[in-house]
């Protein structure tokens, strides 16, 4: 299980126990494109990942560098590397909870202290 804290600057935590880490670069990019969707409920295309952070790359050489990226940001996720699932055709986060999803929830059930609790992990750090 993996959090993601986008209240805020966008950071990630494989428990919440322990401390959130922010990532920087084409790494934050890539996480960020996958929480937008995530909190639509679908998953991110590879080749909309490919066109919006490789933009000036050939399509093919595009989607090579992105499949080098979502490497690269499993091996920043270490343990939570399992909660990126890519297939040929898309990308998606599982396993995870995302701060701006849960509070969304809570606003629209009217529930203050999930409410409360929704925008304490924001502090938490």
């Amino acid at each position: 299980m993996m959090q993601i804290l986008a209240l805020g600057p966008l950071r990630w935590r494989e428990r919440e126990d322990r401390e959130a880490r922010a990532l920087h670069g084409k790494l934050a990019e890539l996480l960020a494109y996958l929480v937008v969707d995530a909190l639509g409920g679908r998953p991110t295309s590879r080749s909309r990942l490919a066109g919006a952070l490789f933009p000036d790359n050939p399509e093919a050489k595009a989607r090579r560098l992105l499949s080098n990226l979502i490497y690269r940001l499993k091996q920043e996720l270490g343990p939570a590397a399992g909660c990126v699932v890519a297939t040929p055709d898309a990308v998606v986060l599982t396993q995870t909870t995302i701060d701006a999803l849960e509070l969304s929830r809570a606003l629209s059930g009217g529930d203050a202290a999930a409410i409360d609790a929704a925008l304490a992990h924001d502090q938490d750090d």
